[in-house]
């Protein structure tokens, strides 16, 4: 299965695995991306314009919600077509297609770096390299994330179970992620957990807030820190 396949369709293939009762796949994308600026906001205070490097960035998904004049984003991922898709939706956005292994750009060249829904649909075996490759082009006491599915949450599972595209999904857990992150060098690892309810809004997001520690959201943020200088 390559995600070219679903660069016409991508949206419309989620949502339908989604639950009907309102849940509504773009706001879970834009509440992913307030948790992504908020953890980068307390991590690089004072960057006027940060390098950020979305890894598996597929059609732009993320790209949508986090691209502006505060921070310059840049999006790598191997599906060609998906990329083509993105560079029309989002042009604020620079996007290069990459082989899935070795990320083309230059040592410590972004000052933080993440990669959603990404680490699932990679081997166990070559998960290791791959956050090798993205520490590789994270600067001194840069900060990378990592955003995934958690086992944990039951309608997490009903949702990826009926998504056609993550029919080779091998979900990982939290505890799995930083030790990954651990496991490549990475300092100050952390975790919390997200989208308790699948809603947008301040209320939703205080709840996500006062309940980040329990492993039971639909998803995680796992990160941690580059800090040999």
């Amino acid at each position: 299965m390559t995600f070219d396949e679903y660069a016409d369709d991508y949206d419309a293939h989620v949502q339908s695995a989604l639950p009907k009762w309102g849940v509504d796949h773009s706001r879970i994308l834009g509440a992913k991306a307030d948790h992504l600026v908020a953890i980068m906001e307390r991590a690089l205070p004072g960057s006027l314009c940060p390098r950020i490097l979305d890894v598996g960035c597929g059609i732009g998904s993320m790209a949508r919600h986090l691209s502006g004049s505060r921070r310059r984003l840049i999006g790598v991922d191997p599906a060609v077509r998906a990329l083509v898709r993105a560079r029309r939706e989002c042009p604020a956005t620079d996007f290069s297609a990459f082989d899935g292994v070795d990320i083309p750009f230059a040592d410590r060249a972004f000052d933080a770096v993440f990669a959603a829904s990404v680490l699932h649909h990679v081997n166990p075996d070559r998960r290791r390299r791959l956050l090798e490759e993205v520490k590789r082009v994270t600067r001194a006491d840069g900060l990378v994330m990592i955003l995934e599915h958690n086992p944990r949450n039951p309608l997490t599972r009903r949702v990826v179970s009926r998504c056609e595209f993550d029919r080779d999904a091998i979900l990982v857990e939290a505890d799995e992620a930083c030790d990954l992150l651990r496991q490549v060098g990475l300092q100050r690892v952390g975790r919390i957990f997200t989208l308790f309810t699948p809603w947008r809004g301040r209320l939703w997001g205080w709840i996500d807030a006062m309940l980040r520690d329990l492993p039971l959201g639909g998803q995680y943020i796992a990160f941690g820190r580059r800090s040999e200088p």
